[in-house]
């Protein structure tokens, strides 16, 4: 369509950095939304601050060190991010569209460098390209809770391309995820594959790349990826 022009229907994109639903667009904790009858797009802060920290709290009340990986659940009111800045502690935050309230509702280990976000009925997957990890969480209901934090796949620490059950990943950043949450898409950067994690099966496989590094559009079987990310 037109630059500057709302589409009448939008769609719905679900990424790790940002995501389109039912006309609002979330990118940096920053909510866009059409003026009324006109084609340009109104910015307005949410959440944060505009400090560098980490602490909990109502719109810009709250304090945020590093967003990253922003990922709507599929109840479109809830926003979970990472926030791997300020000096705190790496966590996995949310933010409540209807009220504003952001509240941290995982700790990420130390040395976590938590990138790519997805989330499906509640249930949150992470991408730590530091730890090499892929993590699953669910957030507690309960305010002031923390959620346990597994990791699923890939070997912390260890940097590698492996297949199947012992799979290893180099520096995984952007992820989607099924509206079942049976599989999940990851960017492993590093190997230069988009691949993917069957969470039933608990197996990765590839779905494009062969760790070339130059990008060639085709089937998976022909297509080759240079620098996945997001």
């Amino acid at each position: 369509g037109e630059e500057g022009v709302v589409p009448a229907s939008p769609p719905r994109l679900r990424s790790s950095g940002c995501d389109l639903v039912g006309g609002k667009m979330l990118a940096l904790l920053l909510l866009l939304l059409p003026l009324a009858g006109q084609a340009a797009w109104q910015v307005s802060t949410i959440a944060g601050s505009g400090s560098v920290g980490h602490m909990d709290g109502f719109g810009t009340s709250a304090v945020l060190g590093g967003p990253e990986g922003l990922a709507m659940d599929s109840d479109e009111n809830t926003v979970y991010f990472a926030d791997g800045g300020g000096g705190a502690q790496p966590a996995v935050r949310s933010l409540t569209l209807s009220t504003k309230r952001v509240r941290t509702v995982a700790a990420l280990p130390a040395g976590s460098c938590p990138a790519g976000v997805a989330s499906s009925g509640g249930v949150v997957w992470v991408a730590d390209r530091c730890r090499h990890v892929l993590l699953h969480l669910v957030p507690p209901s309960e305010v002031g809770a923390s959620a346990n934090v597994t990791s699923v796949a890939g070997s912390p620490g260890v940097a590698g391309h492996q297949e199947g059950a012992l799979a290893l990943f180099d520096a995984p950043g952007g992820l989607a995820v099924s509206g079942d949450g049976g599989v999940v898409w990851i960017a492993d950067r590093n190997n230069k594959r988009v691949r993917i994690w069957q969470a039933g099966a608990a197996t990765a496989s590839t779905l494009v790349g062969t760790g070339a590094g130059v990008a060639a559009d085709g089937d998976s079987a022909a297509a080759d990826v240079g620098d996945p990310v997001d």
